[in-house]
């Protein structure tokens, strides 16, 4: 039954992707606003399944606004990083912060990541060419809401005809039956029930949303501080960071989801950047193939499918899927020597990332654990499964 449901959502959620990308392509023919949505429809697909109508219309609403924050963020990343950085480390520390408030504003927190995720992987552009090119401003607002409009429709349809998607109706909203460190809007809607709803303070007045949003905005502080000095491409450090600490519910899940994260990635980016590999001519020239983007479907769809199961499965799909889009976005891919030593850069970012996520999460007010750590291969290998 699980893996029926598995294969559903996968169904569902790659033909929204699909969709998803070509329409962003009819809007701007470059390969980031293609990647942007694919990327928006990806993560949409996996917390829209916990929504009811009014959590889709408040999403119908908040996603073009927030898509206009996010670019403008993106393109301050770009032109100014260390205010960029600063105005990123405030956007998702506030995301997680306004959990408090109630049900609407944790839903709304969880939106926000959404578009703050995708522009780490897919940054902004300038339109230059397709029927936007006199109105580039409406990119950050058309793509997020065509997005939200194809994943709606899918998820809709396939619920009309009988297909499996992963949940169970529990009063007028929609709830999953099994857990997953997927996405960060879908982490936020089950830590935020296990903590913020509860409103359990601890002895020093502190909520679990306070403590998760002060962890996150110090994490965030270090990685770009740490990746705008000592990496080229910090990008994936940050990355790390918003998935491990974004919805953790407790040190000890921090700690799972980390070395997770860092092993899946790991085997992830070694076969993504071996398919550089095997792109590039004798001469050390890169050449995008077409097999790309079988490679691309295979890994996302192994991702989305094996998260009901295990997260490193769905860590290691998506890091193989990332690699190649990220080089799609840009235009351009390391050739010749410089192959070489970036896979093993690309680790050494998911790996300090990693280990920032960790530390913050024990060491910051750390979160009341929620279960015990992990002490034998048994225990280790049920941890990393979705619970």
């Amino acid at each position: 039954m699980k893996a029926r449901a598995a294969a559903g959502e996968t169904l569902a959620t790659m033909l929204a992707v699909a969709l998803s990308v070509g329409s962003a392509l009819l809007l701007d023919p470059e390969p980031g606003t293609a990647v942007l949505g694919g990327m928006l429809a990806l993560t949409l697909s996996r917390s829209q399944l916990e929504r009811d109508w009014r959590g889709r219309l408040e999403a119908a609403v908040a996603l073009p606004l927030i898509g206009v924050v996010a670019a403008l963020v993106g393109f301050l990343l770009l032109e100014a990083p260390v205010a960029g950085a600063a105005a990123y480390t405030l956007a998702l520390a506030a995301s997680v912060f306004v959990r408090r408030f109630g049900a609407a504003w944790r839903r709304t927190g969880g939106l926000l990541a959404i578009p703050f995720t995708a522009l780490l992987v897919a940054p902004p552009t300038i339109v230059t060419s397709g029927p936007l090119a006199s109105a580039g401003w409406l990119v950050p607002i058309l793509v997020p809401l065509v997005a939200f409009v194809w994943v709606t429709l899918v998820q809709l349809g396939a619920r009309a005809v009988g297909l499996p998607m992963s949940v169970t109706e529990r009063g007028s909203e929609a709830t999953e039956t099994t857990g997953s460190n997927a996405s960060p809007a879908a982490d936020s809607s089950r830590s935020a029930r296990s903590a913020t709803v509860a409103g359990r303070r601890d002895k020093h007045g502190w909520l679990p949303s306070d403590k998760m949003a002060l962890q996150l905005a110090i994490a965030l502080a270090v990685a770009f501080l740490v990746g705008l000095l000592l990496f080229a491409r910090w990008e994936w450090l940050v990355l790390t960071v918003v998935v491990v600490l974004f919805g953790n519910r407790g040190r000890n899940d921090a700690l799972v989801k980390g070395i997770g994260r860092f092993a899946g990635a790991a085997v992830g980016a070694l076969v993504g950047f071996l398919v550089l590999g095997l792109s590039t001519s004798p001469g050390f020239a890169w050449q995008p193939q077409p097999w790309w983007l079988a490679v691309t479907v295979v890994a996302l769809a192994l991702g989305i499918f094996g998260r009901r199961f295990a997260y490193i499965v769905w860590a290691f799909g998506f890091t193989v899927a990332l690699t190649l889009l990220q080089w799609i976005a840009e235009g351009a891919a390391p050739v010749g020597p410089a192959l070489i030593p970036a896979p093993v850069q690309r680790l050494a970012e998911i790996l300090v990332g990693s280990a920032i996520s960790v530390a913050v999460a024990w060491f910051v007010l750390p979160v009341a654990r929620r279960r015990p750590l992990p002490r034998t291969r048994a225990e280790w290998l049920r941890a990393f499964r979705a619970d």
